[in-house]
């Protein structure tokens, strides 16, 4: 499924970009007409100046824990600017983790994160068999393109059982509000989690 994921966000700027057009969209998701480089987002952000390297990666995760512990990792974008779709494939040791929703109950999904304003989901879906999380999300009409830094998803963990758990994030795309892939560098992209 992983494989084939990674045209969901694509697919998902072109349907955005589609519907506006013919809908006579807002400025900058209507051809000829200049994206904004410094939008407003779902949470307060400053502009990024151009030019400024975007970063992705995993923060939160702890060096150690206890079994039967929870905590969140979330998947963190720095500095990025008219971003309006993501796709995002993470990989986790199944025998020792598992993703939980807030009340602790096994989850089949991840929690949007803080940047986009999400309006079309592609795919959210966590196989705990497999150890996997794939996620894919975008924005819509009439809402501008997201910049600053911020998160793209959520994930809530519980350690299950002794050992080195490994959390990794194998695979982003982003995409701006003209469906262009937009370059990143790698953050922290792989933690370590001891379990006691």
């Amino acid at each position: 499924m992983r494989r084939c994921g990674r045209v969901w966000v694509a697919l998902g700027c072109l349907v955005v970009l589609g519907v506006a057009t013919a809908c006579g969209g807002p400025a900058g998701t209507a051809p000829g007409v200049p994206v904004p480089t410094a939008a407003a987002t779902a949470s307060p952000t400053e502009p990024v100046p151009s030019g400024t390297a975007v970063t992705v990666g995993l923060v939160g995760a702890p060096t150690e824990a206890q079994a039967g512990d929870t905590f969140e990792v979330a998947v963190s974008v720095v500095s990025i600017v008219d971003l309006y779709g993501a796709e995002l494939h993470l990989r986790f040791d199944p025998a020792l983790l598992q993703v939980v929703d807030q009340r602790g109950g096994a989850a089949e999904r991840v929690d949007d994160g803080d940047l986009l304003v999400v309006r079309f989901t592609a795919q959210n879906v966590v196989d705990q068999e497999e150890g996997r999380v794939d996620y894919a999300v975008a924005q819509m009409p009439p809402s501008k393109g997201a910049s600053g830094d911020g998160s793209l998803a959520r994930i809530r963990f519980q350690a299950l059982a002794p050992g080195v758990a490994t959390i990794t994030l194998d695979d982003v795309l982003l995409a701006s509000s003209k469906g262009e892939a937009i370059a990143w560098t790698a953050g922290v992209l792989g933690a370590d989690v001891e379990i006691h």
